[in-house]
């Protein structure tokens, strides 16, 4: 893969979400409703920069190891503190990951730990993203970059 169309892909998703943080109120802005649907990270990012493994069970669903509406966010909330869009564009990187796994792990995941579009109370951006995983005792293996 070449790394500066990989750079550029983060840096292209951070301005777009600026540019909706940009032309939003302080009420949108301080409530981090600024728009800008959590799948425009589907559409602005392709799945082979940010599929980093797959469950040692299988496959099945394609798992971001951060919930998306969160990212999205937390970026908001970044923009509020003054961050930079490159800032931003690392912390998407960082965060915008896909695991491979199985349709039970999923369940597990969304409906037995409620950990659907969110992260455990404690964890913080700058943590450990795969936590979630490690919470549903899934178990994945990484694959070669």
């Amino acid at each position: 893969m070449n790394n500066e169309h990989i750079d550029e892909a983060f840096l292209r998703t951070a301005y777009v979400l600026h540019s909706h943080w940009k032309v939003s109120n302080e009420t949108e802005k301080l409530s981090l409703q600024c728009g800008g649907h959590s799948r425009l990270f589907e559409v602005l990012i392709p799945d082979n920069y940010i599929i980093k493994g797959e469950s040692l069970k299988g496959k099945g669903r394609r798992e971001h190891v951060v919930p998306c509406a969160l990212i999205r966010c937390h970026a908001y909330s970044m923009f509020n503190n003054g961050d930079s869009i490159e800032k931003v564009a690392d912390m998407i990187r960082n965060n915008l990951i896909i695991i491979h796994i199985t349709k039970e792990e999923q369940v597990k995941l969304d409906v037995q730990l409620r950990l659907k579009t969110t992260m455990p109370k404690t964890w913080e951006f700058g943590q450990d993203p795969y936590i979630r995983l490690t919470m549903a005792n899934i178990e994945f293996k990484f694959y070669d970059s």
